[in-house]
């Protein structure tokens, strides 16, 4: 997601209570996940592989570490990754004709690995996938793996919408989850309406099969508001039924310049080395964000 966007900043929240745990039992299917317990955040996020090969492979393991996430993932499809982490996911971000055979080969390797099948298909500066060929590809897919996946991965907007009308039509497999992201709300207190609504899509469209956010955050607004929109995704785990899965964009952004390439949605500050004269090493931690995150339990 590199889109900026400018939206009036009004939103207000009351603090959530975050004491109740979570359960599955609401799902007829096998979620995959591994790394649950009262240790684990009940999120999870996304980790722009971006920032590992600027930093090191390390930042993974530090950033699981610091953040204890439920799951994660890095827009790939890693088996190194695979064998490491439990709860990493991996992910298809384009599929193509001539890379899903490969795909399909790892999955078949780590059938226990839950797999992510396109990132915003829909959008020209994303993997930009016509519906209709996605839908077959989604069909070779399904026919050929065992592993827990989801799929398109649209934004939840008029755009993505309409691609996932369109995707049905065309015969697009969702295997066992619909994926969205959720970006651009102005008010906190609007995502249980439009989590509400994804959900009921499901229902009405793909065989009432549970929704994963793969990706979200409240953009560009600031750190407290940051807070308030996570806090809402959180509860919305308690609270709406068929709601299984919630990603964090991001642990740590990669896009800004070399002087700064923090973000407000932040989570991590992977470690790092500044010299300034003599090299010193800057130890990695958390932001506030990202010890909220961690307390989500």
């Amino acid at each position: 997601m590199e889109q900026q966007l400018v939206v009036e900043d009004k939103c207000a929240r009351e603090p959530f209570d975050t004491s109740e745990s979570f359960a599955v039992e609401d799902f007829d299917i096998y979620l995959p996940i591994l790394a649950g317990g009262e240790e684990t955040s009940r999120l999870g996020y996304g980790f722009p592989h971006q920032v590992a090969d600027r930093f090191g492979s390390y930042t993974y393991g530090d950033a699981n570490a610091y953040l204890k996430p439920r799951c994660w993932y890095n827009w790939k499809a890693e088996e190194s990754l695979i064998r490491e982490f439990s709860n990493y996911w991996c992910m298809i971000w384009k599929p193509t004709d001539e890379g899903i055979w490969d795909f399909a080969s790892t999955s078949m390797d780590f059938p226990h690995s839950p797999w992510l099948f396109a990132n915003e298909p829909e959008r020209k500066d994303q993997a930009n996938v016509d519906p209709a060929a996605l839908a077959y590809l989604s069909c070779i897919w399904s026919d050929t793996v065992t592993c827990f996946w989801g799929a398109p991965g649209v934004v939840w907007d008029s755009d993505g919408i309409d691609y996932l009308a369109s995707y049905k039509r065309s015969g697009g497999k969702f295997g066992d989850a619909l994926v969205t992201h959720l970006y651009w709300i102005a008010d906190p207190t609007e995502i249980h309406s439009i989590v509400l609504d994804m959900v009921k899509w499901s229902e009405r469209n793909a065989g009432s099969i549970p929704v994963i956010i793969s990706e979200t955050n409240a953009w560009t607004y600031s750190k407290d508001k940051q807070a308030a929109f996570m806090s809402e995704l959180h509860r919305c785990l308690d609270v709406v039924d068929g709601l299984a899965e919630v990603f964090w964009y991001s642990s740590t952004d990669y896009l800004p310049g070399d002087k700064s390439y923090m973000h407000v949605a932040d989570l991590f500050v992977p470690g790092h080395e500044i010299s300034g004269g003599t090299l010193t090493y800057i130890p990695p931690r958390n932001t506030d964000l990202g010890d909220l995150f961690a307390s989500l339990r």
